[in-house]
C-alpha cells in the first residue's frame, strides 16, 4: 500500500488495494464509472491487464491513486473479514493492514 501523510489521520493514497470500504464524491462517480468501464472492456477486448484476465476494480483504482487525489483514514475505520476470495481463489487475511 502506498500512500503520504497529509495529517496524523489523513493520508494520500499514492497506490492501494484491498479494495472493501470505499467512499466517493458524487462529483467522481461519472468519472469512476467510465474508466473502469474502458479497462474492463480493454481486458476483455485484448485479454489483459496489470494482473492477468482478471478485471479486479482494486487494481483499476490503484492506477487512478497516482493520478487525482485519493485519501484515506488512518488508523483504518473499517476491516475486510477474514475470508475466501473469490478474485484471488484462496483465503485471505489483510490484518497486517492493522499494523
Amino acid at each position: 500500500m502506498g500512500f503520504s501523510h497529509l495529517s496524523p489521520n489523513i493520508v494520500k493514497m499514492v497506490r492501494s488495494y484491498a479494495l472493501h470500504a470505499y467512499g466517493v464524491n458524487n462529483k467522481a462517480y461519472d468519472f469512476i464509472i467510465s474508466y473502469l468501464e474502458d479497462r474492463i472492456n480493454n481486458v476483455i477486448t485484448n485479454g489483459r491487464s496489470v494482473i492477468g484476465v482478471s478485471v479486479a476494480a482494486d487494481f483499476f483504482m490503484a492506477d487512478l491513486h497516482m493520478k487525482h487525489n485519493f485519501y484515506c483514514f488512518r488508523p483504518h475505520i473499517a476491516w475486510q473479514k477474514n475470508d475466501y476470495s473469490d478474485i484471488q481463489k484462496s483465503h485471505v487475511n489483510y490484518g497486517f493492514l492493522k499494523n
